[in-house]
């Protein structure tokens, strides 16, 4: 069995709403939300608990190889978390993590892979249903590649192995977060995954339809707005744009932002539950 890193924010007294669940996207780690689960903690009230996928920050990799991961490799262990979890959570997935969550809005071949309804689904930066492929294209022409490959997915590790080419792609244009303040949260990520979403998902029928919310970068490098379009309205999920925030929001200028707009939405989400019939 797969063990799986989580890291918890816990706030003095009690909570105010269910806990918020972090789920990282492509070559990061849970420690990725720690500024902005901080900020939820500190200046709302909030509990939240983060993992990190097989093979990324301190889950084992019982594989023996990242490369050897698939899609399903990550949805698994995410269903498993939530279904352990004291409470429904609200959650809240980044990147690529908000296809892998989509999917655990579907019938699932095992039980133990499936989730009962949680009530809210937040998607920070979401891949494109379409998938990588458009993100990839761009890269090339932005970054000089492995010169024996020609193909950045061949090379996942090399992606970011380089604090200026991360900076690039991960934070908003003009970020002067220091380096040692968000760079230890980068990593690998596996060959085999970036392979899968480069021509994207089928999306099937949920079983459940939570509450959806989209929070958008302004400076997102990797995923233009249009692109994301057919999740938002696959979800029914309005959107709110995070200012002065790059790719991975929850990193540089981009978390305190994201952390007060998540919590903003969190108060409508508690305020709706208390009011429903």
């Amino acid at each position: 069995m797969e063990t799986i890193e989580r890291l918890e924010w816990n706030p003095e007294g009690e909570p105010i709403v269910a806990p918020v669940l972090f789920v990282h996207g492509l070559f990061l780690r849970a420690s990725a939300w720690t500024r902005t689960a901080g900020r939820l903690r500190d200046a709302h009230g909030l509990r939240s608990v983060a993992i990190s996928l097989p093979g990324h920050g301190g889950s084992s990799m019982h594989k023996g190889e990242l490369d050897y991961y698939n899609v399903e490799d990550y949805v698994n262990p995410i269903a498993r978390v939530i279904e352990r979890m004291d409470e429904r959570p609200v959650v809240v997935a980044h990147g690529a993590a908000a296809l892998f969550v989509r999917r655990l809005l579907e019938e699932r071949e095992h039980a133990s892979h499936q989730t009962q309804p949680f009530p809210a689904l937040a998607l920070v930066a979401p891949m494109p249903v379409a998938g990588l492929g458009p993100w990839l294209a761009r890269y090339r022409g932005r970054h000089r590649l492995h010169a024996l490959t020609k193909r950045p997915a061949a090379n996942p590790a090399r992606f970011f192995d380089d604090a200026r080419r991360a900076r690039t792609e991960l934070l908003a244009k003009g970020d002067a977060t220091p380096e040692t303040e968000w760079f230890a949260h980068v990593g690998s990520e596996s060959r085999q995954v970036i392979e899968q979403l480069e021509r994207g998902v089928k999306l099937l029928q949920k079983r459940f339809q939570p509450r959806a919310r989209v929070f958008a970068p302004a400076g997102d490098a990797w995923f233009e707005r249009g692109e994301t379009a057919t999740i938002e309205r696959d979800l029914g999920a309005d959107v709110v744009e995070v200012a002065g925030a790059g790719h991975a929001a929850m990193l540089g200028a981009g978390a305190e932002p994201l952390a007060d707009a998540l919590a903003a939405w969190c108060g409508e989400i508690r305020d709706g539950l208390t009011n429903a019939p």
